[in-house]
């Protein structure tokens, strides 16, 4: 038979075996570390054409229906004054708000059997991002912008 010699295996780190505070029936956990180089990594810019005016975000318009525009009329109702004294990002939220809002209330009139209460609720959660609205003024509200939406569903169902 042929004489066996001992195969070569390069040598590499033993994983380092961490013993501290064992628990009964835990078994050491092992942490492996990598040594890898560090690589700086430079931000790479898209390539631009010579003169090219640098890309901008592309703000899709979405039409909104006359349905829509009826329903946010509605609600920006007697409301003029109290977003004209709003702060800049607060008028900013209770737009977008808003047009949450006015989406949902879309939907909920677009469902032949109307759900006034969750209608209610729609328009009394809008109200609520105004800050320090007296909670009265918010439930007349809420309700006075429900009849009216209820009258323009019963209009369009007719």
């Amino acid at each position: 038979m042929a004489d066996k010699s001992p195969i070569e295996r390069p040598q590499t780190e033993k994983p380092e075996i961490r013993t501290e505070r064992p628990e009964a029936g835990v078994l050491p956990v092992r942490v492996e570390k990598e040594a890898r180089p560090a690589v700086e990594r430079t931000p790479v810019s898209p390539p631009t054409i010579a003169g090219a005016v640098a890309a901008q975000p592309i703000k899709k318009k979405i039409e909104k229906s006359e349905t829509r525009k009826e329903i946010e009329e509605i609600l920006a109702e007697d409301l003029e004054e109290v977003y004209a004294s709003l702060p800049a990002q607060a008028r900013v939220k209770f737009r977008i708000e808003g047009e949450k809002a006015a989406a949902k209330v879309e939907l909920l009139l677009k469902h032949a059997k109307l759900a006034l209460v969750e209608l209610i609720k729609v328009i009394r959660e809008w109200l609520l991002v105004l800050p320090g609205v007296n909670r009265f003024f918010v439930e007349q509200e809420a309700k006075i912008k429900a009849d009216k939406l209820i009258v323009l569903h019963k209009g369009k169902h007719e």
